[in-house]
């Protein structure tokens, strides 16, 4: 039998609709995997030990800290990366954590309007 016969033979077996659907199912599935939905719960306890010392610098100076290193404060590292810090100009403050492009969503807790999940 020649190559040629070998191919036709195959493709008459249905073996290239096979492999088709078989690649087709791998992707969806890597594709999905990618952006798996975070425990968020799991998140924000691990965002607390930050909020706590947040809020302890805020009682005994009546505001956030201008940076985190003002602070002493060491921000958590995990699943989706370091945690993201920034005061704004009214003096509010917000951490953070996950990327849009990286992980499809962003955790944050903000002082005056405490957790949001975009994502």
């Amino acid at each position: 039998m020649t190559a040629p016969q070998v191919v036709q033979r195959c493709i008459d077996a249905g073996w290239v609709r096979r492999l088709c659907l078989v690649v087709v199912t791998l992707v969806c599935v890597a594709a999905t995997s990618c952006h798996q939905k975070p425990d968020t719960e799991e998140l924000k306890k691990e965002g607390q030990t930050t909020i706590d010392a947040l809020e302890r610098f805020r009682n005994a100076h009546a505001r956030y800290p201008e940076s985190l290193t003002e602070a002493g404060i060491r921000l958590p590292e995990g699943k989706y990366g370091e945690w993201g810090y920034r005061r704004f100009q009214d003096g509010n403050c917000q951490i953070y954590v996950g990327d849009y492009r990286k992980h499809g969503f962003r955790l944050s807790w903000t002082n005056n309007a405490w957790w949001y999940h975009d994502g």
